[in-house]
This record gives C-alpha cells, sequence and structure tokens, in this order.
C-alpha cells in the first residue's frame, strides 16, 4: 500500500504541481531499481520548478528528484557536471546509477534521479558564522579551481537573459495580468515590477558581449547557501547542479556573493560578510577588481531581465517560497539604482 503526503504547510499537492501517479512511479522505480516494494513518497518542500520527494523502499530511504528540464541533452549534462566534481573531490551528492548504469530515468514526460537521502542542514543567512562565509568561499574556488579543468564539448553555455527575450515573456505575463478581472496585492506588485524592469531595460547602456569575461569553466551554476548542507561551520555537502554550465567564473563570484551575503540585507554587517567572502576566495583563485566588477555587471544584466519567478507564480500557479520574489526585487532594486562599480570597489580586497 503506497501512501503519499497530500498536503504541505496547508497547501494542496495539484496547487503546486500537476498530479503525481504514485503507482505508476512506484512501478517504474521497480523496473529500474533493485526494489521489491516502494512503501511511501512524501513531499520534500524547497524545489522552485518541481516536485522531489522522501522514497521508502524496502532497500531503504531515498531523495527522488523530478527535473523540470525534459530536454535529454540537458539532464545529460548535468549528471557529467556531478560525476566530474564528484570525481575531484568535492562532496557533490552523487545519483545512484540504475540497472542500466544511468543517473537519470525517463517517466511519464519527465527525467527523474535517484539520490540518497541525506538529513543535513543547510546554514541560515542571518547567522552565518566568519568561518561558514570562508567555507563557502574556499569551495566556490575549488569549483572553479576544477572547472577551468573540464575538457568535454559539447556542453551548454551560461543562458544569458535577453532584451528580445525579456518581450516576449513580458508580453505573455502582462496578458496574464490583464485578462484578471480582479488582481490580488501580489499581482498588482509583480505587474509593478515588470514595468519597472522594463524602464531599467531602456537605461542600461551595455550588453555582455561589451565586457572583458571569458567563457571557459564548467560552473556549479547555483552557487549559494541553501545548495549545501553544512556541519558547524563545514561544508559536508552539495547539491543541486541544475544549472552547471560553462561560463565566467567572474560571473558566478558576483552572484555567489549577492546570494550568500547579501540574502537577508544591505547592512554593514553583510558589506563585511563580502569582504570576507572575496578575500578568502582571493586566496585560492585569480581575481581582479575590473573582472569582478564585469562579473556584477553581467549578473545585473541579467537580473535586470528576469521573468522566471513571476512566470512560475502567474502561469504555474506555485505559490510556495514566495519570499524569493521579495528577495529578488530587493536585488533587482539595488542593482538599477546603485553604482556597482563603486559597490564593487567597497567590497573587494583592498590588497588586491
Amino acid at each position: 500500500m503506497i501512501h503519499h503526503v497530500s498536503t504541505v504547510n496547508g497547501i494542496s499537492m495539484s496547487k503546486l504541481r500537476q498530479t503525481i501517479d504514485y503507482a505508476a512511479l512506484s512501478t517504474t522505480l521497480k523496473s529500474v531499481f533493485p526494489f521489491q516494494n516502494v512503501l511511501s513518497f512524501d513531499f520534500v518542500h524547497g524545489g522552485y520548478m518541481s516536485q522531489n520527494f522522501k522514497v521508502e523502499t524496502d532497500q531503504g530511504t531515498f531523495f527522488l528528484k523530478q527535473y523540470r528540464n525534459r530536454m535529454n541533452t540537458v539532464i545529460h549534462e548535468i549528471k557529467e557536471a556531478e560525476a566530474f566534481f564528484a570525481s575531484k573531490g568535492l562532496p557533490i551528492i552523487s545519483p545512484i546509477k540504475d540497472q542500466y548504469d544511468r543517473g537519470a530515468f525517463w517517466h511519464r514526460g519527465h527525467w527523474f534521479s535517484l539520490f540518497p537521502f541525506v538529513y543535513g542542514q543547510s546554514p541560515v543567512a542571518s547567522r552565518m558564522s566568519d568561518e561558514i562565509i570562508r567555507e563557502l568561499a574556499r569551495t566556490l574556488s575549488f569549483f572553479h579551481r576544477e572547472g577551468r579543468t573540464f575538457k568535454q564539448r559539447p556542453f551548454h553555455v551560461l543562458r544569458m537573459a535577453t532584451a528580445r527575450k525579456f518581450h516576449l515573456e513580458q508580453t505573455e505575463l502582462k496578458r496574464i495580468l490583464a485578462s484578471k478581472q480582479t488582481k490580488t496585492e501580489l499581482e498588482e506588485r509583480m505587474g509593478e515590477v515588470l514595468k519597472s524592469k522594463e524602464s531599467y531595460i531602456k537605461l542600461l547602456n551595455y550588453r555582455p558581449e561589451h565586457l572583458s569575461l571569458k567563457y571557459t569553466h564548467l560552473l556549479h551554476g547555483d552557487f549559494q547557501y541553501y545548495n549545501v548542507f553544512a556541519n558547524n561551520d563545514s561544508i559536508t555537502h552539495i547539491y543541486d547542479l541544475e544549472r552547471a554550465c560553462i561560463g565566467p567564473p567572474e560571473y558566478e563570484v558576483a552572484r555567489s556573493v549577492m546570494l550568500n551575503c547579501f540574502d537577508d540585507g544591505w547592512d554593514t554587517e553583510n558589506i563585511e560578510r563580502a569582504k570576507i567572502y572575496l578575500s578568502e576566495y582571493c586566496k585560492y583563485q585569480p581575481l581582479t577588481l575590473e573582472s569582478f566588477t564585469d562579473g556584477m555587471l553581467l549578473y545585473a544584466y541579467n537580473i535586470i531581465h528576469m521573468t522566471w519567478i513571476e512566470a512560475r507564480y502567474l502561469i504555474f500557479g506555485i505559490d510556495t517560497q514566495l519570499d524569493l520574489f521579495n528577495r529578488h526585487v530587493d536585488r533587482l532594486e539595488f542593482c538599477a539604482n546603485s553604482d556597482l562599480q563603486s559597490f564593487c570597489k567597497e567590497i573587494f580586497p583592498q590588497n588586491k
């Protein structure tokens, strides 16, 4: 008898995503893994565009990840990145291979991967010690040290938002908003943010090709504190390489500084946290103020053109983790209205 959790924090599973046929998913699992019985599926809160589950079987407990990307080429590259970084000694949570020696399998329109279930805790932004900040920076430097040796091609390059892409998506989101007879406070706010982004884009005086950045390294793609588990001040596990790509390490440094050091505000302590982060990173990897600034400008360019968070709510109807939208707007306003060159100079190590 298979059971599953049908609600999470009072929100029904159908509100989050399409209904899962758990009996059919159980049958698929048993056909590709050596399970006699699949006992339960419990929804794991946290996925932005997909569903993840804690799965109990006769062979133990596992984590089942559903990928939002349905292209087998992209899924293969995610598995390639996981295997590459794990082979270099980084504590990646690696998928369990099925009986066909694959790290992913297909079920009813989605790719899935099965992982060991790790009982871990991610750092909390407002309570991160200086040492865990250093540990995050050191770990990112190790990703970049190894990522520059990745030679397997083809592999997709960092996908940046563009004005054309923004126009395509913004038009659809505005159509959805216009079709609503009444709008919630959140929907009104999303409409205002989309208009703000449109005005910010018109004021931009640079494009990615104007920046002196080289797309040479395999990147984690989403290196931030809630994609790691930590024990005291040590990182024990790293996961979610769904956005792994070939790109400039300076972009990932800038992005990770914003997410790891400023996710809970822009106070003096956040500035000091960023200084610690960059000082530690520079001990292990070369970085100049000029290249870091270009990385920050590329990050700002991308966030100003970004629409996926609004689409997540307006198109897919997913209303969990709306604090993500508030944090996104906070970073957007900062990037659009700040002197980023002065900001980078303020937080960059003075001896560099």
